[in-house]
C-alpha cells in the first residue's frame, strides 16, 4: 500500500504531552479532512469522549506472528485471552474519563477505590439507583497500599473524601487497620469497606473466610455475561461489559445487585455527611 502525504513519527511525551497533542489531532465535523493513525499502548492517548471509542481498532498479532486489525475494539473474533491484554489500554481510558479526576475535586466527595471495576460497577449500578452521581469523584486506583497515598494527599489539601477497601486480607491489613494504627482515622468516616462490618467481626478475621470485593456485590454478573455471549475475563474488562449491557438496555439489573449498592451508596453518604 502506497501512503500518500503521509508522516510517521515515533513519539515519547510525558502525561500533559499526551493530553495536548490528543486536543490538537481530535477530529471536528468542520476540521476532520485529512485522516490521522496512531498506534499506542497509553490509555493516556485514547480520546474516548464524543463516542471516541467507536474510532478506536483492536490490533491482535496471533501465534504465526500475523497481526490483524479488528474494526471495533470488542469484536467478538478476538481471542478470549488476548482480549485483556489488547483492550486494557482502552479500558482504562473509560475508566479515567467516568471517574472526572486524578486530582482532588474539592467541591466533591472524593471516594477512592482500590480499582477502575470498583468505579464502574459504582457508577453503572448507581446511575440505575438514581443517584445523584454528580456529587462524587470516583478515583480508582491499583491497591490498597497506593490508596492510602492518595488518600494522605487528598487528607492533606484538606479535601473530603473516604476510602472504599475490599474485605479481605490486603484491604484490612494494608488498607484500612493502617489508616486506624497508624493515622489514627476514623472507620465509617474516613474509610470503610465494601461489607459493613462490624469492629468485631474485625478483630475476628471474618476476612479469612468471608471476603467481599466489589464482584460479590453484582451477584448476577455471571448471568449478564453469559446471556452477552461473553467469556469471564478480567475484573476490568467484565465490569465494562455489564456497564455496557445496563446502559444499552440488553441486560437489567437484578433485584439483589440493586439492593447491596443501595446499601453500599446509603454508607458512602454517612460517611459524606458525617
Amino acid at each position: 500500500m502506497k501512503l500518500q502525504h503521509a508522516i510517521l513519527l515515533s513519539l515519547s511525551f510525558c502525561l500533559t504531552g499526551c493530553w495536548t497533542l490528543i486536543g490538537t489531532v481530535a477530529p471536528t465535523e468542520k476540521t476532520a479532512t485529512t485522516q490521522i493513525v496512531y498506534t499506542t499502548h497509553s490509555p493516556y492517548m485514547l480520546d474516548t469522549a464524543n463516542n471516541g471509542i467507536e474510532r478506536i481498532r483492536a490490533t491482535v498479532k496471533d501465534e504465526s506472528g500475523i497481526t490483524k486489525i479488528y474494526r471495533t475494539a470488542y469484536h467478538p473474533d478476538i481471542a478470549p485471552d488476548a482480549q485483556e491484554d489488547t483492550l486494557t489500554p482502552i479500558v482504562r481510558a473509560l475508566g479515567m474519563s467516568i471517574s472526572d479526576t486524578f486530582g482532588p475535586a474539592y467541591e466533591k466527595f472524593n471516594v477512592v477505590t482500590e480499582g477502575i471495576s470498583d468505579c464502574v460497577y459504582l457508577l453503572c449500578v448507581g446511575k440505575k439507583l438514581g443517584i445523584d452521581l454528580s456529587k462524587y469523584a470516583f478515583i480508582p486506583v491499583v491497591g490498597a497500599s497506593n490508596l492510602i497515598n492518595v488518600c494522605t494527599i487528598l487528607h492533606g489539601w484538606g479535601c473530603n473524601y473516604m476510602a472504599l477497601f475490599d474485605y479481605d486480607d490486603s484491604g484490612v491489613n494494608k488498607g484500612g487497620e493502617i489508616f486506624r494504627n497508624k493515622y489514627e482515622l476514623e472507620y465509617k468516616k474516613h474509610y470503610m469497606y465494601l461489607k459493613d462490618a462490624s469492629e468485631e467481626e474485625i478483630t475476628n478475621k471474618t476476612y479469612k473466610t468471608n471476603e467481599v470485593e466489589i464482584e460479590t456485590l453484582v451477584t448476577d454478573l455471571d448471568d449478564c455475561l453469559t446471556n452477552k455471549g461473553y467469556t469471564k475475563c478480567g475484573k476490568v474488562l467484565n465490569a465494562k461489559w455489564y456497564a455496557d449491557a445496563l446502559e444499552d438496555g440488553t441486560y437489567t439489573c437484578s433485584s439483589e445487585t440493586l439492593n447491596n449498592f443501595k446499601e453500599l451508596f446509603d454508607r458512602i453518604n454517612s460517611c459524606m455527611c458525617g
